[in-house]
């Protein structure tokens, strides 16, 4: 469902790869801010997991917002968003619309 600009109260920033090389030639990824939106995000609960040193909790959102990318660009590759001071890793994009103008983020925080 499309949401209504009152319904877009959280501000999120989507970052994606860029590549660096270092002094002795290996590549580095980088990531540079491919566009902040006004978005509706919804936070989804997780289940927590067991690792060799405790438990380790997770966050994910839903994100709705309007795409940084104009008609044909598709989402492909690693992304990451910004939101709240936190930064998480894009798991998937789903376009909502035929145009590509509004799409849904699957995020979780980053390990």
């Amino acid at each position: 469902m499309i949401p209504r600009i009152g319904q877009l109260p959280h501000r999120v920033t989507i970052s994606e790869p860029g590549g660096a090389v270092d002094a002795m030639g290996q590549e580095i990824l980088t990531f540079g801010s491919a566009g902040t939106r006004w978005a509706k995000v919804d936070e989804v609960a997780v289940p927590e997991e067991q690792v060799y040193d405790g438990t380790k909790a997770k966050r994910r959102i839903v994100v709705t917002m309007r795409s940084p990318y104009a008609g044909s660009k598709l989402w492909n590759g690693k992304l990451r968003l910004s939101y709240n001071g936190t930064t998480f890793d894009v798991l998937s994009v789903r376009v909502l619309t035929s145009n590509q103008t509004w799409v849904e983020l699957v995020a979780e925080t980053l390990e």
